[in-house]
């Protein structure tokens, strides 16, 4: 058991834009993603705040400026039963994360194989089903119970480009 405590959610916030820079990544992204990830790494699933859909979102939002969990789902949920109830209403992550990503001009790729750094990934658990994740090289990041899990891309089912 480590003794380092566990980060929180808090101190791991992306940054909010300064300005609105719309779709594309900032200049500074590969820097931002790499921050991002090593302030979640310790981060524990948490439902409405680090479950997969927001840490993609939040992912988002650090490289590119953009929320797309803002309008739809951000601070509509802070359990598995509300998270379970929204993403009925939207019918399910894979159906949610098509939406969003239409929403905001992220298109799919024609394989996961050719995703890079930031980009959305789609996996199956098989404890939860779908699941979100950024893409980070050869691997996908993933909010998963003590922090982030991490998987080859080469799992993914789907992927999508950001900016």
């Amino acid at each position: 058991m480590s003794s380092k405590p566990k980060t929180t959610l808090r101190s791991a916030r992306p940054k909010p834009a300064t300005a609105p820079v719309g779709q594309g990544r900032r200049q500074d992204w590969p820097t931002r993603l790499f921050e991002f990830i090593a302030a979640r790494r310790e981060v524990a699933f948490e439902w409405g705040r680090q479950d997969c859909c927001l840490f993609v979102c939040d992912g988002i939002l650090t490289i590119t400026g953009l929320d797309p969990a803002a309008k739809l789902y951000r601070g509509k949920y802070r359990d598995a039963l509300g998270a379970a109830r929204l993403l009925k209403k939207h019918g399910g992550v894979e159906a949610l994360c098509e939406k969003v990503c239409a929403a905001h001009g992220f298109f799919e790729l024609s394989t996961p194989l050719i995703a890079q750094r930031g980009d959305v990934l789609l996996l199956d658990t098989a404890a939860h089903g779908p699941a979100l994740g950024l893409c980070v090289g050869s691997q996908i990041a993933a909010a998963g119970p003590l922090g982030l899990t991490f998987s080859p891309v080469g799992v993914a089912r789907r992927a999508w480009r950001v900016g």
